[in-house]
């Protein structure tokens, strides 16, 4: 018997080019009894005509065509087993779900068998996961995806969360502006050419095809325990070679160390000689230059060139590619989770994709730069880019003798205020365990309670701020004790930072300088792509 009792009905013309679903619908919907009709659903249709999709010939729906209790859809899923076992929540598609949940993907379907659209446009993440399997619309947001039965999909941002950041608007009108070319009965997924286990004939062919072309060569790297894994080159949006290092089939090497060399020679000959276009090239370069002694005079990055034209913006090449590229897939979770029992194929067919991806997203904001006005701009940031670099591989003096005096002080200084703590408290404990710090000061001082904010909430906390807030506003015993634990918290990030920083073979510190960040333009540093050195741009001076 069904349980599943729809009080909300889909608009719009049944055979239609675009079938738009939601989540579930508010208060307007179930109202009107219809999807997309309030505050959300107009700003959606603004939308829809600013990508040049007519509104009136879409036909609207949702996941779940009942309004939850105030609104929250999380009613309708369980977060743990136990709870879902008692309240006869069942396991589909990678969630626990209540039984309506089944029902309602279930009439999607049918919905979709009656309609026939030629694109789906899923609004938010549970949209996207009914649909799809996937979940995370910031990540799939802008992909262009299909069903089992070849049925084309095009996730986006729910109108609901464009409302409430609006930043994301113009983000989501590129994504149905994508939706309605991906529509087009003639749009299909590119028909990749990647070579991925190759032979050392058919590198240094495919080094000499490309050095004989008249275009710049996309380059991206993968690492793995400090090394270079692979080497993709890209020629063409849908042209690519992964050039293998590291293999786990053999703990040697995918090559003999003649042909190593061989080939680290040949690519070095080939990047000095080509326009080499990478993303956030200065990681790629720091491994060029430690592992092959590769130094380039000039490059492009689409990171940068991205950053100049659209500062504050994602900058990532999923991102990226999401913007700019004919063909757009989110791709980047293959990298995150290959592991030695995936395979070498999928990390080297992952080499591939952002290489293809940097080499058509750099030809497109190369216009965008010029459209701009902006290729000054961008020539002085690249410039800058090299001076980074030459400051990354100097690295900075470092008097190894006072760093290691200068540990040994602030160990002591950590060691005594332990000591201080222990006597007071007649019983050790560790400042830096939750677990610990919960138990002192809400059960031993019996402090007044402090929260954060959680995504599911708030809980209890024992962070700075909270130590901070006591030391003003309680007992005046307690406040050498709070203080203490301050200073420990304080000293331990201090000799962590500072103290244990990784110095290189050559006794200086390095960092990475990223000259892409706020949209400020101003710089920042953290430690190199080897984990040695630390952020050389804020080196506390101490208290004096």
């Amino acid at each position: 018997m069904s349980i599943y009792r729809p009080t909300v009905r889909p608009r719009g013309p049944e055979k239609c080019e675009f079938l738009i679903v939601g989540e579930a619908p508010g208060s307007n919907e179930e109202q009107a009894g219809v999807p997309f009709v309030g505050s959300s659903g107009k700003e959606l249709e603004k939308m829809l005509t600013e990508a040049g999709i007519n509104p009136g010939l879409c036909r609207y729906t949702n996941v779940i065509n009942i309004r939850p209790p105030d609104n929250k859809i999380d009613i309708f899923f369980r977060s743990s087993k136990k709870a879902a076992l008692a309240d006869g929540a069942v396991w589909f598609k990678g969630k626990w779900c209540m039984p309506e949940v089944l029902e309602a993907v279930a009439e999607l379907h049918n919905e979709i068998e009656r309609c026939q659209p030629a694109c789906i446009i899923p609004v938010g993440n549970v949209a996207l996961w009914a649909l799809t399997d996937y979940w995370g619309i910031t990540k799939w947001r802008g992909s262009q995806l299909r069903l089992a039965n070849g049925t084309k999909i095009l996730p986006t941002y729910h109108p609901a969360a464009v409302l409430r950041q609006w930043e994301l608007r113009w983000i989501t009108v590129v994504d149905l502006k994508r939706a309605k070319k991906w529509a087009h009965p003639d749009t299909r997924e590119p028909d990749w050419q990647f070579i991925l286990r190759p032979g050392l004939r058919t590198v240094i062919q495919t080094l000499a095809k490309i050095d004989a072309l008249n275009v710049p060569v996309a380059v991206d790297i993968e690492t793995r325990n400090k090394q270079i894994a692979c080497i993709g080159l890209a020629w063409s949006a849908t042209e690519a070679i992964c050039i293998p290092i590291l293999c786990i089939e053999n703990a040697a090497g995918y090559w003999s160390l003649e042909e190593e060399v061989l080939i680290y020679r040949a690519v070095s000959m080939l990047m000095r000689k080509k326009q080499c276009i990478g993303q956030n090239f200065l990681y790629d370069m720091q491994y060029f230059a430690k592992q092959l002694g590769l130094r380039l005079d000039g490059w492009d990055d689409t990171m940068l060139a991205h950053h100049v034209c659209f500062p504050g913006t994602p900058k990532g090449l999923d991102f990226i590619s999401s913007l700019y590229n004919d063909f757009h897939r989110y791709w980047k979770d293959e990298g995150k989770t290959w592991d030695r029992n995936t395979g070498e194929e999928q990390l080297w067919n992952y080499n591939c994709l952002d290489a293809c991806a940097t080499w058509e997203a750099h030809h497109r904001i190369a216009k965008v730069v010029e459209a701009f006005k902006l290729t000054e701009q961008y020539a002085l940031h690249k410039a800058q880019s090299q001076t980074a670099f030459r400051m990354m591989l100097r690295g900075a003096r470092v008097d190894l003798e006072y760093k290691r005096a200068f540990t040994k002080e602030l160990e002591k200084a950590i060691e005594e205020l332990y000591s201080f703590l222990h006597f007071t408290l007649g019983r050790p404990v560790n400042v830096q365990s939750p677990k610990q710090m919960h138990k002192l000061c809400y059960d031993v001082l019996q402090l007044p309670p402090k929260y954060k904010k959680t995504k599911d909430g708030r809980r209890l906390t024992c962070d700075a701020t909270a130590i901070e807030e006591w030391c003003v506003s309680c007992e005046p015993l307690f406040r050498p004790l709070l203080q203490a634990i301050l200073d420990i918290r304080s000293l331990a990030v201090f000799k962590a930072t500072f103290g244990e920083a990784g110095v290189d073979w050559d006794g200086r510190v390095r960092c990475s300088y990223n000259v892409a960040g706020p949209e400020t333009f101003r710089w920042s540093s953290s430690e190199d792509a080897f984990g040695y050195g630390m952020n050389l741009q804020t080196i506390s001076s101490g208290d004096g």
